[in-house]
């Protein structure tokens, strides 16, 4: 695979490589790392972001040199020998992991200039082991295992000068001798042009007007003139392959670069034909095709027609995602976008299935926790979402911005939960690396304002206690709760009551009761010393009795009042959730 340039990366790889550079250039290694190699995952060409990254582990080997990383790596060592000449790209992703373990470690060294070999990437090859000499300046055997790279790759100076290294460190070893003798006749073989060695990868090619053509399509910047003579030297190659993939991929790019939109996509159709068979990634281009193409329909319609045209193109990518599921649905990312739609639609349910499958694809993994989680919070199951989200956060090492957005959510979700402390520790974790992201800066301001100290730090407390929401909200309640406790007592004695005594005989309610011990009055009948009859007061007795009656009408006045405050906490509840969804989108 010929390598590419930053410059010829799709847009967010592109914003995502220029972060990793930014990270890079403060010493932000983590950071760095981790967007160089979502660059690589997605885009393997891109030897710039190769090279980055091998700086940034190497970097790290050199302050803390890795410990047992011949253990470590040695199963990922032997998979990925298993997969060299099988799937190079398998065998390149391999010996990245073995480079991210331990950049220094020669036996990894020696596999990654096979896989990169392999995959056709000698340049990356090379570039590994010259980063990797900062750190292994005296080790002959690295330092031949260098000099053959060069050689193989047509530049037998810099081979020459690692030989003479070898030379330096072991004088008297008489096959470093003969090897340095050789690469510096080869040296002086290309100096004078007396035969054409493999240099660089112009040089590889058969055909020097084929590696001026391929120079030229990766300029940066391409004219009209550029773009036309492109499209012919493809077509005139697709003439000679017919059934080389690679050309009418090419040439579908050329028309898109054009703007010939139904051009490329016949381009792809004819693909497809001369491969007898359908492609997921020719797929993926004609739908990118033609969401290009609505976008410059919009650009160029007028203000009335824009509206429509938006609605249409939103249909179509919702129609295509969902088609190509149908027919993919083992593609993962398939899945995933078709899980995206399903989210912007609202159908919250249908995505959550989507996002549960997708998330096995380790590039959208992360995402789909992500979203996963927002699924389950619009749902109103919060738990759940948190749970997503809390997943999502320990898989990822660095402030990168998925980090940031699972972060922040959890921090909204939080606070939701009642759990302000723990929001503010994860307001807290971005703001410590990006004080820009979203409103983090006001809500950490806000956790850290201090109440003035002694009586005036009294007073202010407590008018913010009197005049907040909170006080207020309970003094209405306590108020407007006196006055509905008497509605409730009239609507039980007067309105429910009367109805059930009639029925029971036209007995008052409140009367029944069961008397356990009759009520004794406060005066008697004795006889004096007369031997009259007279009265005298005595200690009066109450009557003691279950009162039913009144036991009946306490509970239902209790169910009126529990039924009456159910309906207005689940009202209240439920125009919450509508706001938070509202807020969301």
């Amino acid at each position: 695979m010929a390598a590419i340039s930053p410059e010829q990366l799709p847009r967010k790889l592109k914003e995502s490589f220029d972060k990793g550079s930014v990270a890079l250039d403060r010493g932000n290694i983590d950071y760095a790392t981790n967007f160089f190699s979502q660059v690589l995952a997605m885009e393997p060409r891109c030897l710039a972001a190769r090279k980055n990254l091998r700086f940034v582990q190497v970097k790290r080997a050199l302050a803390k040199k890795p410990s047992l990383s011949s253990v470590k790596g040695a199963f990922t060592l032997m998979g990925g020998q298993g997969k060299l000449g099988k799937d190079p790209k398998a065998a390149l992703a391999a010996a990245e992991k073995l480079m991210e373990l331990d950049p220094t470690n020669l036996s990894f060294l020696k596999f990654y200039v096979d896989a990169a070999n392999g995959a056709d990437l000698p340049e990356a090859a090379v570039m590994t082991l010259e980063l990797a000499r900062a750190a292994l300046p005296k080790d002959v055997d690295f330092l031949n295992l260098l000099a053959q790279v060069y050689i193989a790759n047509g530049n037998p100076g810099a081979a020459k000068e690692c030989y003479a290294a070898v030379c330096k460190l072991r004088p008297n070893d008489q096959a470093a001798i003969k090897r340095l003798k050789d690469a510096a006749a080869l040296d002086t073989m290309k100096a004078g042009n007396w035969e054409d060695t493999k240099s660089d990868y112009r040089t590889k090619l058969k055909d020097q007007k084929v590696a001026a053509r391929l120079e030229q399509e990766h300029r940066t910047v391409q004219g009209s003139g550029d773009v036309n003579a492109l499209i012919a030297a493809r077509l005139a190659d697709i003439e000679r392959e017919p059934l080389n993939m690679n050309f009418r991929r090419a040439l579908a790019d050329l028309y898109l670069k054009a703007a010939r939109f139904d051009d490329a996509l016949s381009a792809l159709d004819e693909a497809e034909k001369a491969a007898g068979r359908t492609d997921p990634q020719i797929e993926k281009m004609k739908s990118a095709i033609k969401v290009k193409k609505f976008d410059s329909q919009i650009a160029a319609a007028a203000d009335a027609e824009k509206a429509a045209l938006e609605e249409a193109k939103a249909q179509f990518i919702f129609e295509d995602a969902l088609d190509m599921a149908k027919r993919y649905p083992n593609d993962l990312q398939c899945r995933y976008e078709l899980g995206v739609q399903y989210f912007s639609r609202g159908q919250f349910t249908e995505a959550i299935e989507e996002f549960q499958l997708s998330q096995r694809n380790p590039q959208r993994r992360i995402r789909s926790l992500y979203y996963l989680a927002r699924c389950f919070t619009q749902m109103g199951q919060i738990d759940l979402g948190f749970d997503q989200l809390k997943k999502a956060k320990g898989e990822l090492t660095s402030m990168d911005d998925d980090k940031k957005d699972i972060v922040y959510e959890m921090g909204l979700l939080a606070e939701q939960m009642g759990r302000t402390d723990e929001a503010v520790g994860y307001y807290k974790e971005i703001y410590e690396v990006d004080i820009t992201y979203r409103d983090v800066a006001k809500k950490i301001q806000a956790a850290y304002t201090k109440k003035p100290a002694g009586i005036k730090g009294f007073l202010e407390e407590f008018k913010e206690f009197a005049i907040k929401g909170n006080a207020i909200d309970m003094a209405v309640g306590i108020i407007v709760g006196g006055a509905f406790n008497k509605i409730v007592t009239s609507l039980v004695n007067d309105i429910v009551m009367p109805p059930i005594g009639m029925i029971l005989g036209n007995v008052d309610f409140t009367d029944l009761k069961y008397v356990l011990q009759a009520a004794k009055p406060g005066v008697e009948e004795v006889v004096n010393e007369a031997g009259e009859v007279v009265t005298a007061a005595v200690a009066e007795v109450p009557e003691v009795a279950i009162r039913y009656g009144a036991f009946c009408n306490t509970i239902i006045e209790f169910l009126i009042t529990a039924l009456t405050v159910f309906i207005v906490v689940k009202a209240a509840t439920s125009m919450a959730k509508a706001r938070s969804a509202a807020a969301a989108k």
